[in-house]
């Protein structure tokens, strides 16, 4: 009896081991893809910020624009199934707001899952431009069209998810009370943004310079909407001036979406000390049918 006692001790022990590996070893993994992910955002911004001071003036040749680096950023694509989020064909986190966690699958897709999700993207991909703190010079501005787009990322629904009767629910409103993930990045405990703020309220480009001489779109808006921020006035400017991204706009299964770095101004072949208008520039999610060069210009990418 003492023999057998002492082989199932040894048994219950070896499948305590298995266990205590197999959950370290799913830790490291989903940690190396994060490790991983995150090493592709930061490769993506490193050469956007080499796009962008890499620049060098050729205005002697044909080409008005030359860098001596590229803009090396992978496009995310994003497909929600029917309890899963993919990010380029592979099953990927997402961040559940109700459970306070990473999470790889559900029960059912939410519009507070996709949400998440889109609100995410738009935070990845200003954070790998810079956030729209780093002055390109218009010379970026390809073929004197006033402004270009990065696609940073495409969002697509499953055809489970579309015969499912999933509805969808406004993303502004999610933008304007949900605390901004993967980006900024802060120390722990530290408070963060919402996201519209991150996005489009925090100081940004055009901002650099109050005293800005000529007729610029943001003094004409100040006629009307005297005290507005130059913040406030390019999101206006974006979304209703101009229309290019719809502040309404509600993520249906029955579309695709772009998630986008707008670049708007002029080709003016100056530097910031001689133009202090400037560029400037905004996230935009806008639906696949939308996506054209009379929205973007040209395109980064």
């Amino acid at each position: 009896m003492r023999r057998g006692e002492l082989v199932w001790e040894q048994v219950v022990v070896l499948i305590v081991i298995a266990a205590a590996a197999l959950v370290l070893f799913t830790w490291w993994f989903n940690a190396q893809r994060t490790l991983l992910d995150d090493k592709e955002i930061d490769a993506c911004r490193i050469s956007v910020t080499g796009y962008a001071k890499g620049w060098i003036d050729l205005a002697v040749a044909p080409l008005a624009d030359a860098h001596l680096v590229d803009i090396d950023c992978m496009r995310r694509v994003i497909t929600f199934t029917e309890d899963h989020v993919e990010l380029n064909g592979k099953q990927a986190r997402f961040y559940d707001r109700d459970a306070g966690r990473n999470k790889r699958s559900y029960s059912e897709l939410t519009p507070e899952i996709v949400n998440s999700v889109a609100a995410a993207e738009m935070a990845i991909c200003w954070y790998e431009f810079l956030e729209g703190q780093s002055y390109w010079t218009n010379e970026v501005d390809i073929g004197s069209n006033d402004h270009s787009c990065f696609v940073c990322a495409e969002l697509h629904f499953d055809a489970d998810v579309r015969a499912s009767g999933y509805t969808p629910a406004p993303l502004f409103e999610y933008l304007r009370e949900r605390e901004s993930r993967p980006y900024p990045r802060g120390l722990p405990g530290e408070a963060k943004p919402v996201f519209h703020e991150y996005l489009y309220m925090s100081e940004r480009l055009c901002n650099h310079d109050r005293n800005w001489p000529g007729d610029t779109w943001y003094e004409r808006y100040l006629e009307r909407f005297p005290g507005a921020s130059c913040e406030e006035a390019f999101y206006h400017f974006i979304t209703v001036e101009q229309g290019w991204q719809d502040e309404a706009i509600e993520l249906a299964a029955d579309k695709s979406y772009r998630v986008l770095f707008l670049q708007h101004g002029r080709d003016m072949g100056k530097t910031k000390e001689e133009d202090p208008t400037g560029t400037s520039y905004a996230p935009l999610i806008v639906p696949a049918s939308e996506f054209d060069r009379e929205l973007c210009g040209a395109f980064l990418g």
